[in-house]
């Protein structure tokens, strides 16, 4: 609404179709006064006409301009921020253009840095010093959303640069339990065991002595062969079996000796030493592989081992009954690994409700997930027949 005297300047005056207002690093010609060819005439020059898709690249060069030359990063937030809340990011899609940069964002504990940070929509959820520092303020949260910053819960520990021992709150809320907010916790966990930031008094105070045990893909074995298979069969007549065994079932007592042992009891309250019919051998065999008496596969790390390094262990930590089919065959460091998880009451208790629901398939991989990161892998008929057990168990009592 007003007349003004202004330099000539390449790409600086444009005329807009419907419009007499100027943009924001742009003069748009007011062609009532004087029509675009009579300006074209007397300074022999072109002006151009200004299309929301050039105004598009317009801004979004400009944007790229500032990115690059603009080392403070407090001034590119606030302008970035104030661009975002009066609409021009959207207007002009420049999400795509954020995206490709490491734009400073402000974090939970109000510091600007262009680490990296994270989308958590749980506003206030977090305290702890470790998850504010890498969580996205509130009042970004929208903008760093819409350059789809990755999202807090989804994070591994690859993504955190974070060089400060843990805390007592530090580890709470990675745990987060029950909610298990954070899907990838162990790894986050085991990875700052492993760069010695979590003292052994906090292993042992919140249950985590399992995360000293290695990954189980650290060795390699050249053993060629096929994880063995067995379909259910007549699933009516294998839950008859079992119901059959409940009526007579094996309890397991301790009896004073020299030592309390566990030992299993008749229903007519004899004892006798379960090494007498240890399972041993029967899981072993479920579990070699075709044509090979002297190997083993590990139902955890699913690689091959010789028999005399595999290790039988019980799906239940403290089983009341003996079942022999409860059995599973784990190669040495998994069955320490898997041991150390099954003493986490709640590790423990979504383990063995796991296998209760658990839908099996001849087809399937059969693969019951232990801990966040750990998996036990099953033959159909196997995981049928503890399945069965766990379902008619009187009272159904966790373990």
């Amino acid at each position: 609404d007003s007349t003004i005297y202004i330099s000539w300047e390449k790409d600086s005056i444009f005329v807009k179709p419907n419009s007499l207002r100027s943009g924001d690093n742009y003069y748009v010609l007011n062609e009532i006064i004087l029509p675009k060819s009579k300006y074209e005439d007397i300074y022999s020059t072109n002006i151009n006409e200004m299309s929301p898709e050039w105004e598009r690249n317009r801004y979004n060069n400009k944007l790229e301009e500032m990115l690059k030359t603009e080392s403070d990063i407090s001034t590119i937030y606030s302008f970035l921020l104030s661009e975002y809340r009066a609409g021009k990011l959207l207007k002009n899609d420049s999400f795509r253009i954020l995206s490709a940069y490491r734009i400073p964002l402000k974090n939970q504990s109000n510091e600007i840095t262009v680490g990296n940070l994270f989308v958590c929509d749980k506003s206030g959820y977090f305290t702890a010093e470790l998850i504010m520092g890498i969580t996205v303020h509130d009042e970004c949260r929208g903008l760093a959303k819409d350059i789809e910053i990755k999202a807090l819960s989804d994070i591994h520990y690859e993504d955190i640069q974070y060089d400060e021992e843990l805390t007592a709150d530090d580890i709470e809320e990675l745990i987060d339990d029950p909610e298990h907010y954070f899907n990838n916790y162990e790894e986050i966990l085991r990875g700052f065991y492993r760069d010695g930031l979590i003292s052994d008094e906090l292993l042992q105070d919140y249950g985590l002595g399992y995360l000293s045990i290695g990954s189980s893909n650290e060795y390699d074995y050249t053993y060629d062969l096929e994880f063995p298979t067995e379909a259910v069969g007549d699933r009516h007549q294998l839950s008859s079996h079992i119901r059959k065994l409940w009526n007579n079932p094996i309890k397991v007592v301790s009896v004073v000796v020299e030592r309390s042992v566990r030992m299993g009891q008749n229903k007519d309250g004899s004892t006798f030493n379960l090494n007498i019919k240890d399972a041993r051998d029967g899981a072993l065999k479920k579990y070699a592989p075709e044509g090979r008496h002297d190997l083993c596969f590990c139902q955890m790390c699913q690689r091959v081992k010789s028999k005399g390094l595999i290790e039988v262990n019980n799906v239940e930590l403290l089983p009341e009954y003996y079942f022999s089919q409860l059995r599973i065959a784990l190669c040495l460091e998994c069955s320490k690994r898997f041991e150390i998880l099954r003493e986490t009451d709640h590790i423990r208790n979504e383990f063995i409700e796991s296998i209760i629901h658990y839908d099996i398939s001849d087809d399937s991989s059969n693969e019951i997930p232990i801990g966040n990161s750990e998996t036990i892998k099953f033959t159909a008929k196997h995981l049928a027949e503890i399945q069965e057990i766990l379902k008619q168990k009187p009272h159904k009592n966790k373990q």
